[in-house]
C-alpha cells in the first residue's frame, strides 16, 4: 500500500465515524454524506458564503444545502479535499450542537484513525454522550492526566463502555483501556521517529 492509500484509508475511516455522529446528532441529514457537505461548502465560499456570516451553524448549513451546485467545478475537486472540508463544516457543527470546543472534538476524530476496530462510531457516541470534558477523555488516551483527573475521567469511560457492553466486567474494561493506552503511545511514537 503506498502512503497516499494508507493515509486515504485512515481518512475515510474517521470520515465513516464522523458521518454517523452527525447524523446520530442531526448535524447531517441521514442521506447526506460529508464530502458533499464539503463540495457545498467550498463552491459556497468560492462565491462569498462563509460560516461567519451567520448567527448559528444550522442557518448556514440551511444556506449551503440551497447553495446551487456547478457540477463541472465539483468534478474538478478531489474527493480529499471535499472531505476534509466536510470535515471541519460538520465538526463546526458537532461543537456546537455538544457545547464542546471545536479543537478538543476535532482531535477526538484521531482516535479513530489510530485504532478503528476500538474506536468505533457507537463508542465514540456513547463517550460523547457519557463523559463530561471530552478533552479529558483524549487526554486519558495519551497518559496526560493527573491521577486524580485520571480516576475521575476513567470511572465516566468505564460507563460508557457499560453502556455499549452492560454484562462485560470491570477489569477486562480496565485492560481493555491500559491496551488501547499502550497502542495509542506506540503509534505516537512511532510519529515522533
Amino acid at each position: 500500500m503506498t502512503v497516499i492509500g494508507g493515509v486515504a484509508s485512515k481518512l475515510n475511516a474517521v470520515v465513516s465515524v464522523i458521518q454517523t455522529i452527525a447524523v446520530i446528532w442531526d448535524v447531517l441529514g441521514k442521506d447526506e454524506k460529508i464530502e458533499d457537505i464539503g463540495d457545498r461548502a467550498i463552491q459556497a465560499g468560492e462565491n462569498g458564503i462563509s460560516m461567519d456570516q451567520f448567527k448559528d451553524f444550522d442557518t448556514y448549513m440551511a444556506a449551503i444545502r440551497n447553495f446551487d451546485l456547478d457540477e463541472s467545478k465539483s468534478a474538478k475537486s478531489d474527493l480529499i479535499t471535499k472531505q476534509l472540508t466536510g470535515m471541519a463544516v460538520v465538526n463546526t457543527g458537532l461543537a456546537e450542537k455538544l457545547s464542546v470546543d471545536s479543537r478538543d472534538l476535532g482531535n477526538l476524530w484521531l482516535l479513530p484513525a489510530t485504532n478503528e476496530s476500538y474506536f468505533t462510531a457507537e463508542r465514540i457516541a456513547s463517550l460523547l454522550e457519557k463523559t463530561a470534558d471530552i478533552g479529558d477523555v483524549i487526554k486519558y488516551f495519551e497518559n496526560d492526566l493527573t491521577p486524580m483527573e485520571t480516576f475521575t475521567i476513567e470511572r465516566e469511560i468505564v460507563d460508557s463502555e457499560k453502556s455499549l457492553e452492560p454484562a462485560k466486567q470491570d477489569a477486562d474494561i480496565y485492560r481493555d483501556l491500559a491496551d488501547i493506552q499502550q497502542s495509542l503511545a506506540k503509534v505516537a511514537q512511532q510519529i515522533e521517529s
